[in-house]
Formats: structure tokens, sequence, C-alpha cells
């Protein structure tokens, strides 16, 4: 087999100031509240949703 070897020990792995990091950080953790608010959007607007076809049904709700 002609299979590489990685030596660990020798990557070079590049190296961000603390307050960029923590700008990344900060995005990251916005970004994970966004979706967060969007699967809570899609939750209520299926229950929303659900609560229309059943007031439909049951007459509580009239088409307009």
């Amino acid at each position: 087999s002609t299979a590489a070897r990685l030596d660990a020990r020798r990557l070079h792995l590049p190296r961000m100031p603390l307050a960029e990091q923590r700008r990344y950080g900060e995005r990251f953790r916005e970004l994970a509240a966004f979706e967060e608010a969007l699967r809570t959007a899609e939750r209520l607007g299926g229950v929303l949703v659900q609560g229309m076809y059943d007031g439909l049904t049951d007459g509580t709700v009239t088409p307009a």
C-alpha cells in the first residue's frame, strides 16, 4: 500500500487572534439562536394551521 502517514506533530494550524475568535463565537451563537427561532416558528405555525383545519372542520372558524 502507498498510504501516506500523517504526523500530527508537524501540522501547522493557523492561529486567530482572541478578539477575532470572540467575534466568530458571537456570530455562531447568533446563528444558532436564529436557527432555534426558526424551528420555534415552524412548530407554532404548524399548531396554528392545524387549529385552522380543526376550526373549519368543526365550524368554530368560518371561511371569510
